[in-house]
């Protein structure tokens, strides 16, 4: 374990006293505290800055869960990172000694020929993936909680789930403090200040200097890094909970977390963990952005509503269509809907993992991995490479995550 307090403090043994830290992470959040983890198990020094405290819900682990899959529509490329993560969630929970993720599997269901599902089956293919496949009639067979289209097919990702995003950023931390890290909480980072040799941290209160910085703010990010604002939009997304009629027929034991197109509208949702409701949401960006994260207004704008309980009604007969529960939450969209995880294009000693486009979570072990080991050392064997911050990207309206 490193040492923090006791004898020598780690800014007299580094370089002259020139030093806090040889990692800083601003925002020990989803990838941050991943990332905190994977420095500190490799002996390096890591301080980390968190405006609010690891775990908290107002950025883009609110929600109490998350959707982890494998046979992923968003490109059969994400693949090896998420095999990898789902490795290291299971990690994390050996290490941490709590539960942060149900494998009750993931169940997409859409008419036969959409193009969402189509990019699942050749993720299926192409890693040769454990699932299921049902037509409508054996699929209403197996999931009466749902009603089929007769034009509807499905397939089970039997590797997918619900994770606990909350209890896992926290896990995380605290685990890298266990380590050896040291978390500043409430402390907002007012600016970073990269040069030739490190990187100087700026908060209200005090300076840092490290050698090298890990930025994941998420909707933050701008506030801290201006030149990245274009890329990185701040956004808001709502979350819908709906009552369940029979509370039993929601249990993660006979209802899989599931995604669904009805209509051109991309639904999702996950087991109830409440024993009361059912969390069912839209894929869908409330506003175009940015919005003051802030400053976020706590209502899910009625369209929002509108959309989701249409969906409800005709595809979930055993939930109340009207929500019992709403909630908001901020996150950073980039306009191609995929994250920036890599090297600062012109900033040097700063490696970046923010933008995650509502579809990091269930890969924040690859990501904070990666940022980790390209903090360090300057390279990643993480297979990143498509989510590299330098390249070209259209600054419009931000694309929805999945």
């Amino acid at each position: 374990m490193l040492d923090w307090n006791g004898g020598l403090s780690w800014r007299t043994e580094m370089a002259g006293a020139r030093f806090d830290a040889e990692v800083a992470v601003v925002g020990v959040g989803s990838v941050g505290a991943m990332a905190m983890w994977r420095v500190v198990a490799q002996g390096v020094p890591v301080i980390g800055f968190e405006q609010f405290t690891p775990g908290h819900a107002r950025g883009a682990a609110g929600g109490e869960t998350r959707v982890f899959r494998v046979a992923y529509h968003e490109g059969s490329h994400y693949v090896p990172l998420l095999l990898r993560a789902r490795e290291a969630w299971s990690q994390l929970e050996r290490l941490s000694g709590r539960k942060l993720f149900d494998p009750c599997g993931y169940l997409e269901i859409a008419p036969c020929g959409d193009g969402k599902l189509a990019q699942t089956l050749e993720a299926v293919r192409a890693y040769s993936l454990d699932h299921s496949y049902f037509e409508a009639v054996a699929a209403q067979a197996r999931y009466p909680q749902h009603r089929f289209r007769a034009d509807d097919v499905a397939v089970l990702d039997r590797s997918g789930g619900v994770l606990f995003p909350g209890i896992a950023v926290e896990a995380a931390a605290l685990h890298a403090e266990e380590l050896g890290a040291r978390i500043l909480r409430g402390t907002r980072v007012e600016a970073i200040e990269p040069d030739d040799d490190g990187v100087t941290i700026v908060t209200g209160a005090a300076r840092f200097r490290v050698r090298s910085a890990i930025v994941s703010a998420g909707a933050w990010t701008g506030a801290i890094c201006p030149e990245l604002r274009p890329a990185v939009v701040p956004t808001r997304l709502s979350l819908t909970w709906f009552g369940a009629r029979r509370p039993s027929d929601f249990s993660s034991r006979v209802f899989p977390a599931f995604g669904r197109t009805v209509d051109g509208v991309f639904v999702y949702g996950v087991p109830s963990i409440d024993g009361r409701s059912v969390k069912v949401a839209a894929t869908r960006i409330d506003e175009p952005g940015p919005i003051d994260p802030d400053w976020l207004d706590p209502v899910v704008p009625p369209d929002v509503v509108d959309e989701v309980s249409a969906v409800v009604a005709a595809t979930m007969p055993g939930l109340d269509p009207h929500p019992v529960r709403q909630a908001i939450f901020a996150d950073g969209y980039t306009t191609d809907g995929d994250g920036l995880v890599g090297l600062h294009p012109n900033q040097p000693h700063v490696v970046v993992a923010t933008g995650l486009s509502g579809h990091g979570f269930k890969l924040a072990p690859s990501f904070g991995k990666a940022a980790a080991d390209l903090a360090i050392y300057g390279v990643t064997t993480e297979p990143v490479d498509f989510l590299d911050p330098g390249r070209p990207l259209a600054f419009a309206a931000p694309a929805a995550g999945g």
